[in-house]
């Protein structure tokens, strides 16, 4: 049968986002010796919550009159959900600041540098390696912050571009009620920066 891509996706990120949080939990407890725990973890997460989002994208981009090219993933999947939802200026800034984020940190993940870098600062407070101190449960709670609400346009784009796109919002409300809702449920999920010092489970 055909998958719907991000449906799947988010579930994934969904997945692997608790368990990075679990181990966070733990890591703030003392144990330490979950922090590569948290790094796999994470780097799922965010990779997942960057694959969300561009599966949205591939989903509608054939829905759309041809677009500018554009320099980044970023800017052109941002150009493109903006069009095709009918997104305000400040909320296309917004989603174009996320979505570079999100896309870099994918990207550091999937194409890292060789050199050794110094330990860094854990959200925890430890001293720990560069890769774990940016794949930890923070970032991985905003990566699936992100990815939630360019799904919440895609359930109720503002203004929709055309008649394909809003019978595309048509065809996929099933998955945000039985896929998306769950996800968007579990714990209250709200979006927590980067430096914050604690992290709701």
């Amino acid at each position: 049968m055909h998958q719907i891509m991000w449906a799947r996706w988010i579930e994934i990120t969904a997945d692997h986002e608790a368990a990075a949080a679990h181990a966070y939990a733990e890591i703030c407890a003392g144990d330490t010796s979950r922090l590569s725990e948290e790094l796999c973890q994470s780097l799922v997460a965010i990779a997942g919550a960057a694959s969300t989002v561009e599966a949205v994208y591939e989903d509608i981009r054939y829905l759309l009159p041809r677009r500018p090219r554009r320099d980044s993933a970023a800017e052109r999947i941002g150009d493109s959900l903006t069009a095709a939802f009918g997104l305000l200026d400040e909320a296309s800034t917004t989603l174009l600041q996320d979505l570079t984020w999100l896309f870099d940190r994918r990207n550091e993940g999937l194409h890292p540098y060789a050199e050794p870098e110094a330990p860094q600062p854990h959200p925890s407070g430890v001293n720990t390696g560069a890769e774990a101190s940016r794949f930890n449960a923070l970032e991985s709670r905003r990566a699936l912050w992100i990815a939630l609400r360019v799904l919440e346009y895609a359930a109720a784009p503002p203004n929709p571009l055309n008649r394909w796109v809003a019978r595309w919002v048509e065809e996929r409300h099933a998955y945000h009620e039985t896929i998306v809702a769950p996800v968007r449920a579990r714990g209250g999920l709200t979006p927590e920066t980067p430096t914050s010092g604690h992290l709701q489970s």
